[in-house]
């Protein structure tokens, strides 16, 4: 049996254990929005108390979007390297097709 929690709002709510996508998928039939399941109003119960609440301030500046784009520009050392890979392959490439040669040793 599950335990319920009494919420600010006057509603109870029952406390999910285990893996809720599993009640998820046995509860909510297809389309039926997550906030109507009983996990989906587990988890709004969950974090009522922090959703209302404003996003906390930065304590350092927003890095530029110059600065930001280095971040995931490539790296400077592996640059050329897939050539260097696939000029490699093209020395070392075994031919594979079957050629058949005369027999000199059978009459």
């Amino acid at each position: 049996m599950a335990d319920t929690e009494d919420y600010s709002d006057s509603t109870s709510v029952p406390r999910v254990t285990g893996d809720s996508r599993e009640s998820a998928d046995t509860n909510a039939s297809y389309g039926e929005s997550c906030k109507t399941t009983p996990t989906g109003i587990a988890t709004a119960a969950k974090y009522a108390d922090i959703i209302a609440m404003p996003r906390p301030e930065l304590h350092h500046q927003r890095m530029d979007i110059l600065n930001r784009a280095k971040i995931f520009a490539p790296f400077d050392a592996l640059r050329g390297f897939d050539e260097e890979i696939d000029e490699v392959d093209k020395k070392t490439a075994v031919d594979n097709s079957v050629t058949y040669i005369k027999d000199d040793f059978s009459e």
